[in-house]
């Protein structure tokens, strides 16, 4: 049995890869819209079709490659510039930082001597009363080694008043005994008496002397 004609434009497929001039139609403006359809066919495989798609997709799996490896490999790289910048903020840091230590220690200098200057004017304070307290005791011992000094003059004198009055008597009762043989027994008497108190008033007046002596070198 044979089979029936087939018409050769619907029968086989036309593929823009395998078209030929016999698959293209008879008519011209039929032949002309199929070209212009499988240009536009061809462009959209072309420009954004199975290569497109390919391409977009080896595009992105070089990018994430290039990225992987670009975070593996990036490594901070400090320019010159900014490594001064460091260098200089790490100065700066230990500046400060030796500021703060100079400071506290200074403050512990400063505390030290305030304490240290309270002492002493407690001190002097204390110095200056002794000193007044001093001043005071040598005044009385002034007064007093003065009324003493005045105390042991005047018995001095006096004593020397007294030696000086009774050798003048011993003298005129020895006169009186020699010019008055009636009575010289008792003015030999007188004589030897008024002698005794003289010698009596000039030791007196010699003790006296020495203890004025005696307090002046105490007072010095």
């Amino acid at each position: 049995m044979a089979s029936p004609a087939v018409d050769s434009d619907v029968a086989r497929p036309i593929s823009p890869y395998t078209l030929s001039v016999e698959d293209l139609p008879a008519s011209t403006s039929d032949r002309s819209q199929t070209l212009r359809s499988m240009g536009d066919l061809l462009r959209s495989i072309h420009g954004g079709g199975v290569r497109g798609g390919i391409r977009r997709r080896t595009r992105r799996f070089g990018g994430d490659e290039r990225r992987r490896r670009g975070r593996r490999r990036k490594r901070p790289v400090l320019d010159p510039i900014d490594n001064a910048a460091m260098r200089r903020q790490r100065r700066m840091i230990k500046n400060r930082e030796s500021a703060a230590r100079s400071r506290e220690r200074k403050q512990a200098y400063t505390l030290e001597l305030e304490s240290l200057v309270a002492q002493l004017e407690e001190e002097n304070a204390r110095l200056l009363k002794e000193q007044d307290e001093f001043k005071r005791l040598r005044l009385k011992e002034e007064k007093d080694y003065e009324k003493e000094e005045k105390h042991h003059k005047h018995l001095e004198l006096l004593g020397e008043l007294g030696a000086v009055a009774a050798g003048a008597f011993a003298l005129y009762e020895g006169h009186k005994a020699r010019t008055d043989p009636k009575h010289a027994h008792r003015h030999r008497l007188e004589e030897e008496i008024a002698e005794t108190v003289a010698l009596a008033c000039a030791g007196f007046a010699l003790h006296e002397h020495h203890e004025k002596n005696k307090a002046k070198k105490h007072h010095n």
